[in-house]
């Protein structure tokens, strides 16, 4: 028994450190910047919404015109995804080019931090990240 305790002692701070990660993750963000390859994109109405679920995050947005959704796992400021189902509809060329630096970025994002409320994902291999606003 003494043993057990001092298993739970020593994991559940663990636990909820990486249960905190996702959760300050949860809420509805509103892109306010966005760079690719070291250039500034003209920002869109866009937004993410990230709901955290077990040892995943339900992600929802919208991209500029398109809808997007997918999991990641986030954990002590790392990002890893599989991919996200996206519709695929047309729109200007001011929102399509937002659009398309938005989903290059979050889907090759690698990490993130959360500042107050401000989000900030990056990707290294694209030499990108975006910033949110929490709502």
């Amino acid at each position: 028994m003494k043993k057990l305790i001092l298993v739970l002692a020593a994991v559940l701070p663990f636990l909820f450190i990486s249960c905190k990660g996702a959760e300050e993750l949860k809420g509805n963000w509103n892109t306010t910047a966005i760079t690719l390859n070291g250039k500034s994109v003209k920002v869109v109405e866009s937004f993410v919404n990230l709901q955290p679920s077990g040892s995943k995050v339900k992600v929802y947005g919208n991209a500029g015109v398109n809808i997007f959704n997918g999991d990641v796992k986030a954990s002590e400021g790392k990002l890893e995804s599989n991919g996200f189902a996206c519709t695929r509809m047309m729109g200007s060329p001011e929102q399509m080019a937002c659009e398309d630096a938005f989903l290059e970025i979050i889907s090759y994002a690698d990490s993130y931090t959360v500042e107050g409320d401000i989000l900030t994902i990056r990707s290294s291999s694209k030499n990108g990240e975006i910033k949110f606003k929490k709502e």
